[in-house]
């Protein structure tokens, strides 16, 4: 299947850093010189979600007019640290990133470290609770036992 390229990426590169700008200066009231790793991440990551709702709609507009069976299925167990790369390699807008950042003096491997040192736990998967488990050792949510015989527990197995 050929890569989504949505209406930023065909406007170019000064469309979409503008549209990081914005984020910034809209949706988290700062200015470019003000801006914190975290800050920057959060509006790259917004603007990437813009591409991603364009093509969910794009998708469900086909469903519904070809009256498309549906098979739904949802799973837990992934990785989200590297979310962001990975959405901008299947949408085909990586290296279109890339370049408008680095020609406004952003380079994308920082943003990526945001993932990995300021948000926790993220890049690895586990989230707080999981964060808790392994540290205590416990096997299961506090106050609640194994269920039956099957030695079914929550989160991350810990010896």
């Amino acid at each position: 299947m050929k890569p989504l390229a949505h209406s930023m990426a065909l406007v170019g590169k000064q469309a979409l850093q503008g549209a990081v700008r914005q984020r910034l200066k809209y949706d988290f009231a700062k200015k470019w010189e003000e801006r914190s790793h975290r800050d920057l991440f959060q509006s790259v990551a917004l603007t990437v979600r813009d591409h991603l709702v364009e093509g969910l709609l794009a998708t469900e507009s086909r469903y519904l007019e070809e009256d498309a069976k549906r098979l739904y299925y949802l799973s837990i167990e992934f990785l989200i640290g590297r979310s962001l790369s990975n959405n901008l390699l299947n949408l085909g807008l990586l290296e279109i990133y890339r370049e408008a950042l680095a020609e406004i003096g952003v380079d994308f491997g920082e943003i990526e470290v945001v993932i990995m040192v300021v948000i926790p736990m993220v890049a690895t998967g586990v989230g707080d609770y999981g964060k808790q488990l392994l540290k205590r050792g416990r096997r299961g949510p506090p106050g609640k036992p194994r269920i039956g015989a099957s030695n079914w527990v929550w989160g991350p197995q810990v010896s």
